[in-house]
C-alpha cells in the first residue's frame, strides 16, 4: 500500500524546504494510520528537523556499531532468582551521547531502517547469550520486537539462522511485542489498561 503526504502552497508554507518537510510529516502520519493520504496540520508536526536528522544517522550508526544493548534482569519474586534478561537497545551517539529508544524507535518504525536495527539487536543479544552460556550463566533472553517486524517475511528464517550461528537453543529466546502496541490494541478493544 502507498502513503501520501500533502502540504499545500502557500497555506502550509511559501518556503520550498519547509513545504517539503511538512509534506514528509504528513506522509509519516499517513503511514502511522495504516496507509492512504494525510493533509499536513500543525498538530501532526511531532518530528522536529533534529529528530528527522537523527533517522538519517541510523544506518551509519549501525555500521559503526554505535547501538549498544543493556540487559534488564527478570527476577522471580518467590525466591529473588534471576530467571532471564530483557535486551534493551540504546544508541551511543557520537555527538548526543546515550540516546533512549523512545527518541528513535518510533521514527524508525515508519522506515526501512527498522529491519536492520531489529537484526542487529537480535544478533548482538544472541551473541551475548552465548558468551554467558560459555561462563555457565544460562538465563532466558527476551528481545522486544516492533509489531511492524511481524510483516517481515524473512524474520523467522533470520532468527533461525542467528540461533544456529550462536548456538542458542530456541527455547532460550523469547520475542516480545513492545508494550505500546499491546496497550494500544487493548484500548482499541475497549479494555481497561492498568
Amino acid at each position: 500500500s502507498g502513503s501520501i503526504g500533502i502540504a499545500i502552497y502557500p497555506e502550509d508554507s511559501d518556503d520550498v524546504e519547509t513545504l517539503l518537510r511538512r509534506e514528509d510529516v504528513a506522509m509519516y502520519a499517513a503511514k502511522e494510520a495504516g496507509g492512504g493520504y494525510e493533509l499536513y496540520a500543525p498538530e501532526l508536526d511531532r518530528h522536529s528537523p533534529q529528530r528527522l536528522t537523527l533517522v538519517s544517522q541510523v544506518r551509519p550508526g549501525l555500521e559503526n556499531r554505535e547501538f549498544i544493548l543493556h540487559y534488564q534482569p527478570k527476577i522471580r519474586l518467590s525466591d529473588g532468582r534471576t530467571t532471564g534478561v530483557e535486551a534493551l537497545v540504546r544508541w551511543n551517539h557520537p555527538s548526543l551521547g546515550l540516546v533512549a529508544p523512545d527518541q528513535f524507535i518510533p521514527l524508525l518504525e515508519r522506515t526501512v531502517l527498522l529491519r536492520p536495527l531489529t537484526y542487529y539487536v537480535l544478533d548482538h543479544a544472541l551473541q551475548q547469550w552465548r558468551t554467558w552460556s560459555q561462563r555457565s550463566i544460562e538465563v532466558g533472553l527476551a528481545v522486544n520486537l516492533s509489531p511492524r517486524s511481524l510483516f517481515d517475511l524473512e524474520l523467522p528464517d533470520r532468527v533461525d539462522e542467528m540461533l544456529r550461528r550462536w548456538g542458542v537453543p530456541a527455547e532460550a529466546l523469547t520475542l516480545e511485542l513492545t508494550e505500546n502496541f499491546l496497550m494500544a490494541a487493548a484500548l482499541a478493544e475497549g479494555e481497561t489498561v492498568l
